[in-house]
């Protein structure tokens, strides 16, 4: 599996994929002007993954979310995201997804949970709560 690792700038997230570990990150602030140059590198890089399974350290593909914000054109993404992960998961292959949010931050709970919902993904998902950071 190749490796991924988009460093955050000032309106985009840090990508970066952890192979010892078999967990992609996705974290930071979420609004760039074209959000589809942040997430096509990503969308491409999972379709040649394409569930080679074998590759992952204990057979479970891993996806951490933290958001400190994300706008609508990068929920739109994140939401396409998802779906290609809920894919995977049709397939067979074990998909697990983090959604970490500040203990204060309702909104980015709510979104999560509005995603899983709306979008009736089958995959296993957790949200977990981190100290606020300034």
């Amino acid at each position: 599996m190749k490796d991924l690792a988009i460093p955050a700038t000032k309106n985009a997230p840090s990508i970066f994929y952890d192979k010892k570990l078999g967990i992609l990150s996705i974290k930071g602030v979420c609004h760039p002007e074209n959000v589809k140059e942040i997430f096509l590198p990503v969308f491409n890089w999972l379709d040649e993954f394409n569930g080679q399974v074998n590759n992952l350290p204990d057979g479970v593909f891993r996806v951490h979310f933290f958001f400190r914000y994300l706008n609508s054109a990068s929920l739109k993404h994140v939401a396409m995201f998802l779906q290609r992960l809920n894919q995977l998961a049709s397939n067979g292959i074990p998909v697990e997804v983090n959604w970490q949010y500040e203990e204060d931050d309702e909104d980015m709970k709510e979104t999560c949970q509005e995603l899983f919902s709306f979008l009736d993904l089958k995959m296993k998902y957790t949200l977990t709560t981190i100290p606020y950071q300034r």
